[in-house]
């Protein structure tokens, strides 16, 4: 495509009413036409997304028009299941996110969030004494980082978590 082709495109095709006094086209929102000039079989691999079954009923029919502004009904837990997924964590969930906090305080013992976050967990499992402990590790890990940094936004927060946890953890033990 050269210079001229860009700067004067073929609209012969383009209804007048398409386009504009300044030679714009315009969308047509209140009559989209049907995009049918290539035929695609709706494979198997279409028919088992995760995608809305109208998209999927719609791709099927060749004549048929996908609104691609519609948005897509997303599932969202209702307040009652996201309650009760925090309280009623089962032993074994808690077991493997200990796990897996432990794993990643050996792989990077320098980072304060994974000993937040496990010290929280203790918490949880009403594990007072070791979330204290944890409390204390993150807010030394914390402070050491806050003095060395540029801005220390994350380092604060893990301060200031690390300072609530240990107070909970102080007042739990007594």
């Amino acid at each position: 495509m050269n210079r001229s082709d860009a700067e004067n495109p073929d609209v012969s095709h383009l209804d007048a009413n398409e386009i504009d006094e300044n030679g714009v086209i315009e969308a047509q929102a209140d009559n989209p036409s049907p995009v049918n000039d290539v035929e695609l079989p709706v494979t198997e691999a279409v028919a088992h997304t995760d995608a809305a079954p109208e998209m999927v009923a719609a791709l099927a029919e060749p004549e048929s028009v996908i609104d691609v502004q519609a948005p897509v009904p997303i599932e969202k837990p209702d307040f009652w299941q996201r309650v009760r997924s925090v309280f009623a964590a089962s032993p074994s969930d808690r077991v493997a996110r200990l796990t897996q906090l432990t794993r990643a305080i050996e792989d990077a013992p320098e980072a304060a969030v994974n000993y937040v976050l496990r010290g929280e967990l203790y918490m949880d499992m009403r594990e007072y004494a070791l979330a204290h402990v944890d409390f204390q590790r993150a807010y030394e890990v914390a402070e050491a980082h806050f003095e060395i940094a540029d801005w220390g936004f994350m380092e604060q927060v893990m301060r200031d978590r690390a300072l609530a946890g240990l107070d909970k953890a102080r007042r739990r033990l007594k």
